[in-house]
């Protein structure tokens, strides 16, 4: 739709497939965009939440201990994964063929705290409150929302 002209815009983590393929009707809003991220997360120390799960707070009530359960679950995965590329890091054994990969550590363990993808409410809540806080000023919501109450409660210490 955006190569055929009947959007005007994408917001996506991944580059469109017309894109990747060299069509001259698609170009990025920010050819520089990871200097312009690299840098805003610099200023603000912010880096953009990746993924939420979202569930009906009625399922979190009825079952007393989910939402701990699952958040448990995800960062035992989180920490796996983070296990298995620290493991292959010192022989920069790569999954992809991308030149310079062997650099990227290095460049992002300057950047970042050694957990780049901090799980909780605690730990992201500057971002969490940027987040409801623009969304209020630019009318998203019609009142300012506290971060704690988005959470289940069992989580709030998170």
């Amino acid at each position: 739709m955006l190569d055929d002209g009947e959007i005007d815009a994408l917001f996506a983590s991944n580059a469109p497939l017309a894109y990747l393929a060299g069509s001259p009707s698609i170009a990025p809003l920010f050819p520089d965009h990871a200097a312009r991220e690299h840098d805003r997360y610099r200023r603000t120390g912010i880096f953009p939440i990746m993924h939420t799960v979202v569930a009906h707070r009625g399922l979190f009530e009825a079952n007393p201990g989910l939402a701990q359960c699952l958040y448990r679950g995800f960062l035992v995965a989180k920490d796996a994964a983070a296990d298995r590329y620290r493991e292959a890091r010192p022989s920069f054994q790569v999954t992809t063929m991308v030149p310079w990969m062997c650099n990227l550590p290095e460049e992002n363990s300057a950047m970042f705290p050694e957990n780049w993808f901090p799980y909780g409410i605690d730990a992201n809540r500057k971002a969490l409150e940027t987040f409801l806080r623009y969304s209020h000023e630019q009318g998203l919501s019609q009142t300012p929302r506290a971060v704690d109450k988005l959470f289940a409660e069992e989580l709030w210490l998170t």
